[in-house]
């Protein structure tokens, strides 16, 4: 089975409770594979980062395999505004930046059948961004407060921010800075760096 976030934000957990520590949040257009159902909860593999938690079933779409798989090899455009409009009958949401536009097409996204206009700044994130153009993306979160597993404007985390900041320009950072610090390659001397580089203690 699989799903995607048809709301602005849905925090994922360690376990399935309430109660539980958010250990991550799915933002709008992000679809993934679940792996156990548990009463009104799921066990979720996140399709950007293959991220595992828990969210509660009601915050879940089911989402069909052709869609899934058509997400998974061609990606989708992403909202760059802080915070917009997706506007639907009879329903308004917000979402923020990051956000996933799954088949944008001439202003209108989709999640199965039901259509979204979307009004604002649509991009299909590029690979070919300069150091330059992440310093900008990081930017966009500045005064954003500390949010333990938070992903967006309105609250993040350390590795949140850095995950958004290059999804924003096309690349897949996994969640956690553990992880992250096993990405990429080596910069042997701080004279070597360059904007975007990522430090790790």
């Amino acid at each position: 089975m699989f799903g995607i976030c048809s709301v602005s934000i849905v925090p994922v957990r360690s376990e399935p409770s309430h109660k539980s520590e958010m250990v991550s949040q799915l933002l709008f257009g992000e679809h993934f594979e679940v792996l156990e159902q548990q009463h009104e909860w799921m066990r979720i593999k996140i399709a950007f980062d293959n991220y595992e938690g828990w969210i509660a079933s009601a915050q879940a779409t089911e989402l069909d395999f052709k869609d899934f798989n058509f997400l998974q090899k061609t990606g989708a455009f992403l909202s760059y505004d802080l915070v917009q409009l997706l506007m639907t009958e009879p329903n308004i949401y917000s979402v923020v930046i990051g956000s996933v536009l799954p088949f944008f097409e001439n202003g209108w996204c989709r999640i199965n059948d039901r259509k979204f206009k979307f009004e604002g700044n649509a991009k299909y994130p590029d690979k070919n961004t300069s150091g330059r153009e992440l310093i900008e993306n990081a930017y966009m979160y500045l005064n954003a407060p500390y949010l333990w597993g938070g992903r967006s404007p309105f609250g993040i985390d350390c590795s949140g921010f850095t995950q958004m900041v290059y999804k924003l320009s096309g690349y897949k950072l996994l969640r956690d800075a553990s992880l992250q610090a096993e990405q990429g390659y080596i910069v042997n001397l701080l004279e070597e760096s360059h904007a975007g580089d990522l430090a790790f203690f």
